[in-house]
């Protein structure tokens, strides 16, 4: 089962644009930062598992809490989940959410 997180800024901009030899492109740009706009799932061959959205970043509580209630409901004993290096794959709490489901 592999697993990953990832997000989309809404607040994107060009910063260079086209215009007639000579003349300057104005525009203005919103000095509003919009939130991120995100998603963590998983996937077992062809199979999406647990697929949850949320306006912000992942931190380990949000992680966690997406692993033990979304998706090791999802899995099977001996599975065995594959993550990146991210600093908050790396818990304690993690660990033994993952163990505890048999995987």
């Amino acid at each position: 089962v592999f697993l990953d997180k990832s997000g989309i800024d809404t607040f994107l901009y060009k910063e260079y644009g086209r215009a007639k030899r000579g003349e300057k492109i104005m525009a203005e740009v919103a000095g509003k930062k919009f939130e991120r706009q995100s998603i963590v799932a998983a996937q077992c061959g062809k199979t999406v598992l647990a697929p949850f959205g949320y306006s912000g970043t992942c931190d380990a509580k949000l992680f966690n809490c997406w692993l033990e209630k979304m998706l090791v409901p999802c899995l099977k004993t001996g599975q065995i989940v594959i993550m990146n290096n991210a600093s908050i794959h790396k818990t304690n709490t993690t660990k033994s959410i993952i163990e505890e489901a048999g995987c």
